[in-house]
């Protein structure tokens, strides 16, 4: 694992920055609305509902991101696994052709 970037350790995943910008965002709502508790719930969702949709569609690539990179894996190791059959064969053909002769 890296070390943290100098902007931070959240800095390095767009998903994580968007979380903590949503929260922060969210408890600076919460605290500043005055008005009914009943009230503070829905004017802090109104409030924060840009950060919000940045948030979700950050965790949505960073999802998205992650399965592609566990396919290709899960692809370099089929090719993988392919290039070993190949190599055992064709090792195991050249080792006959070497004792026959």
């Amino acid at each position: 694992m890296g070390s943290p970037s100098p902007a931070g350790p959240l800095s390095d995943n767009p998903a994580r920055v968007a979380e903590a910008e949503y929260d922060r965002v969210f408890a600076s709502a919460y605290l500043s609305h005055e008005g009914p508790a009943h009230e503070k719930k829905y004017a802090i969702e109104l409030a924060t509902a840009a950060e919000r949709d940045v948030r979700d569609i950050a965790q949505l690539a960073f999802k998205h991101a992650d399965r592609q990179a566990r396919a290709l894996e899960s692809e370099l190791r089929a090719h993988q696994s392919i290039g070993a059959s190949v190599r055992a064969m064709y090792g195991a053909e050249t080792d006959r052709a070497v004792i026959a002769r």
